[in-house]
């Protein structure tokens, strides 16, 4: 199913006002936390050379923390290369997460068109794996991009995406477990 397909679907799953009506959190924009937090840190940016990890990264390095990015290309700043997706992965992950502060995961899938497997795999498998391996390596903080908590109040019953929203609900879930 296509970007604009979905989109359809969920206008008509969802009444408009369902779709507005989720509360709002107070949440600071990233460079204000960032500015105020970051200077001097060692950050793990999971998922650092992608669409939303990659502004993090630059976000955060911006800031004065020490940062290094994870990810399948092994690009980005202090470049590791690991496929999280991958269950044997998390040694090496924990071992790579030795010694910092915070990690932020960035990690993720997106179905559109397709594999709601590999969707609830890489979003919640994956983030779990790596919430456990950073506290296994010490992290003090781990901070995961999710929207699963909004989900039934933004969209309802509806079917869509469950893989996407199962697998970010799963890691919400074991991120609160490991770093309670």
């Amino acid at each position: 199913m296509s970007l604009a397909a979905s989109a359809s679907v969920a206008t008509r799953i969802a009444p408009a006002r369902a779709r507005t009506a989720a509360p709002r959190r107070a949440v600071a924009p990233l460079r204000v936390v960032a500015s105020a937090s970051a200077s001097g840190q060692k950050i793990a940016v999971l998922g650092g050379t992608g669409f939303v990890g990659s502004r993090v990264v630059d976000v955060l390095s911006k800031a004065g923390a020490d940062v290094f990015s994870v990810s399948k290309s092994g690009g980005g700043p202090g470049g590791v290369a690991l496929d999280l997706s991958d269950p044997a992965s998390s040694g090496a992950l924990a071992e790579a997460l030795q010694g910092v502060d915070a990690v932020v995961s960035c990690v993720g899938f997106n179905p559109f068109g397709g594999d709601e497997a590999m969707s609830l795999a890489v979003n919640g498998d994956a983030n779990a794996a790596a919430a456990a391996a950073a506290a296994k390596a010490g992290a003090k903080r781990f901070v995961y991009v999710s929207v699963a908590s909004v989900v039934a109040e933004v969209l309802g019953d509806a079917n869509l995406m469950t893989g996407y929203f199962e697998g970010k609900k799963r890691a919400e879930d074991a991120v609160s477990t490991a770093f309670p």
